[in-house]
């Protein structure tokens, strides 16, 4: 590593390893004949958008070094 783990965030490792990928993926080619299919994807973004920038606030706070320190206190 070229940085010190208490400068790497878990969100940048998570966003080394998953990309711009999101992390609620839907169905890319739903039925548009179906009710559901037609609709879910519009239904669902404003909740799967806000819970990822939740999750992505949260991984922003938790450093290498914190994991580390955290294995190290359950391991004795």
């Amino acid at each position: 590593m070229t940085r010190d783990p208490e400068e790497i965030s878990l969100y940048e490792v998570y966003r080394a390893v998953e990309g711009e990928k999101q992390l609620f993926d839907m169905h890319q080619n739903p039925n548009p004949n179906c009710f559901v299919g037609a609709h879910i994807q519009d239904a669902l973004d404003d909740a799967f958008l806000n819970a990822q920038r939740k999750m992505e606030a949260e991984l922003k706070k938790v450093s290498l070094q914190d994991i580390r320190a955290s294995m190290e206190s359950k391991a004795n």
